[in-house]
């Protein structure tokens, strides 16, 4: 200011009131000279701008847990525009079907993911405005995939986005529990003695 070449000046600062609590305030500053240009007092235009900045720093916060979640989470968050172009990946489950965020980013869902493909025939639903979903299995991953259509206001598809819940150990235990059913069932029907189940009241 003082040497002219900036006529204002601007700054968010923080103040402690004489009750200990905090404030923010959006300061500008700005100089006064006198008919020859000597500088002479500044003058500071003062706003508080404590609920702004305390709703800023719970958005950041709200976006960081959401972050966290989605990227600790056994999900696979997958974005793509109406070409099927990747916008967007997110979520741990990325890396149990072996796919590197940075590696997919820019390329085509039909160059990622081979075809034949139960998550292709999802995604291309998705684009031709359909909400759909599945059980679809990548590698040896087991997911349960959600994909909703983007539109605009006109209903045309801008392009689509998925979550991709990762259900393998699921799978896997009914597989499990199903196996043990089916050997319990066959041992009692090809036992040669009879066999009943009587619960805790004698039923």
């Amino acid at each position: 200011l003082i040497s002219g070449s900036s006529l204002t000046a601007r700054c968010q600062k923080r103040y402690r009131r004489a009750n200990g609590l905090y404030v923010w305030v959006d300061v500008t500053m700005s100089l006064v000279r006198d008919e020859t240009g000597s500088p002479l007092y500044f003058v500071n235009q003062m706003q508080d701008i404590t609920e702004q900045k305390l709703a800023e720093e719970a958005r950041r916060a709200s976006e960081d847990l959401l972050r966290s979640v989605v990227t600790t989470a056994p999900l696979a968050l997958l974005a793509v525009d109406h070409l099927g172009t990747i916008t967007l990946t997110e979520g741990s489950a990325l890396h149990t079907l072996g796919l590197n965020a940075v590696e997919v980013g820019g390329k085509t869902i039909d160059e990622v993911f081979p075809a034949p493909s139960e998550f292709l025939s999802l995604a291309h639903g998705a684009l031709r405005g359909q909400s759909v979903a599945g059980v679809v299995t990548i590698g040896g991953a087991v997911l349960d995939s959600r994909w909703t259509p983007l539109l605009d206001s006109q209903g045309q598809c801008l392009g689509a986005i998925s979550i991709s819940t990762d259900i393998t150990i699921q799978k896997l235990a009914e597989h499990v529990l199903v196996t043990r059913e089916a050997r319990f069932r066959a041992l009692i029907e090809n036992a040669p003695i009879g066999a009943c189940i009587i619960d805790a009241d004698g039923n």
